[in-house]
C-alpha cells in the first residue's frame, strides 16, 4: 500500500480538481510488495491517458473492470527477493489472466505475462510454477507495444 504525509500534500483549487480527491506530491511504500503502473485510455473520443498507482494485483484486475478503458501499458515494481541485488526492479506487462490458484484450491490467481513472455505472479510477481490460464483479462494494445519496442531501439 502507498502512503503519504501531511507535508506532501499538494493544494489544488477546487475549481479545477476532481470531487473528493486529495493531491500529493510524494507517496511511500507501507510493504516491501510489488506494485502496479496502470495506464488506460478512456473510450470516449479524444481521451487523454489516465494513469494510476496500484498496490496489488487484483485492484489492477478490478480497474480494468470497472472502468470503461482500453490497458494502454502496465507495469509491474517490485523488489530483489532473491540472491545479492538489492532494491526495485520492474518489468512492462503485456497479458494479465486469471487461473486457478494451485495453492488455495477455489480461488483465483493473477497471472501477468511479461514482454519477455515471462509469467509473473504472487506478492513478490516472481517467476513460479506456471498457473493455468483460464480468462484473459485485458491484453496491451498490440499498436502500443510497437511504438515502445521502436523508442526502445532508438
Amino acid at each position: 500500500m502507498f502512503i503519504s504525509m501531511p507535508q506532501f500534500r499538494f493544494p489544488v483549487p477546487t475549481e479545477i480538481a476532481a470531487p473528493g480527491a486529495s493531491y500529493w506530491r510524494s507517496l511511500g511504500l507501507s510493504t516491501s510488495a510489488a506494485w502496479f503502473v496502470l495506464t488506460v485510455r478512456p473510450r470516449e473520443a479524444d481521451a487523454g491517458t489516465e494513469t494510476y498507482l496500484m498496490a496489488w494485483d487484483t485492484d489492477v484486475v478490478d480497474a480494468l473492470a470497472s472502468l470503461d478503458s482500453d490497458l494502454v501499458s502496465l507495469l509491474f515494481v517490485a523488489p530483489h527477493v532473491t540472491g545479492k541485488r538489492r532494491g526495485m526492479y520492474s518489468k512492462q506487462i503485456t497479458e494479465i489472466w486469471e487461473g486457478p490458484d494451485p495453492e488455495n484450491e477455489g480461488n483465483n490467481r493473477v497471472v501477468m505475462v511479461g514482454e519477455d513472455g515471462v509469467e509473473y505472479s504472487g506478492f513478490f510477481m516472481e517467476q513460479g510454477t506456471p498457473i493455468r490460464r483460464e480468462r484473459l483479462v485485458a491484453r496491451v494494445a498490440a499498436s502500443t507495444r510497437r511504438r515502445r519496442s521502436a523508442a526502445n531501439d532508438d
